[in-house]
């Protein structure tokens, strides 16, 4: 009603069922030359509770758990409060062969573009239908934060390799995934992936 200025319910109705207004919502997501840009605002979620939180509503990768579920995890770091531009870039920006890890930083970097808080995965993950990730072309969005290290247990003895926490499209409808890519530019990456960054205020 504030918005059509009338002051009766039914009119206000009518209204928008006739077409003689135009609902507009402002939008979440916004484009240029390649860059979608989205805010998210942090609430002090601890990796572990995320775990809790997502796995209600979301599939969780299996190194995703571990690294979420892991208390020697040094570089995500939970805030509060905190309103953050990310900035997704399109794998279309980069032709197959430029399309590695270090090519996407070093994009980014030139832009003056900041490494995300591995927060930002959980934050997209809970804010991003998969409906919202097709639209934009996308299948997967890598969270380029610090690659977080996974611990495996081989034996009486502990590895960990380096992963990049992702959120992607369930392709069963399932709610989608809170994920995980391994750091490394041994695998291709296709060119529906999108790579998240954070926009210097």
């Amino acid at each position: 009603m504030r918005q059509t200025e009338v002051d009766d319910a039914g009119e206000a109705i009518r209204l928008v069922n006739s077409g003689d207004y135009v609902v507009m919502l402002p939008p979440l997501l916004s484009e240029n030359d390649g860059m979608i840009k989205c805010s998210v605002v942090s609430d002090g979620t601890t990796p572990l509770d995320w775990h809790a939180r997502l796995k209600k509503n979301f599939q969780i990768g299996y190194n995703a758990g571990l690294v979420l579920s892991d208390n020697r995890v040094q570089s995500f770091i939970p805030t509060n409060g905190i309103a953050t531009t990310v900035v997704i870039l399109k794998g279309k920006l980069f032709r197959r062969k430029d399309r590695t890890f270090n090519n996407v930083k070093e994009f980014a970097t030139e832009r003056n573009m900041l490494t995300p808080n591995a927060e930002i995965s959980c934050l997209l993950r809970e804010n991003l239908t998969n409906d919202e990730i097709i639209a934009m072309g996308l299948r997967t969005i890598i969270i380029m934060h610090e690659p977080l290290m996974a611990p495996h247990v081989f034996g009486n003895n502990t590895y960990f390799s380096p992963y990049y926490l992702d959120i992607c499209v369930d392709s069963a409808e399932h709610g989608g995934y809170l994920s995980d890519r391994k750091a490394d530019d041994n695998n291709p990456l296709s060119d529906d992936c999108g790579f998240a960054f954070i926009m210097q205020s």
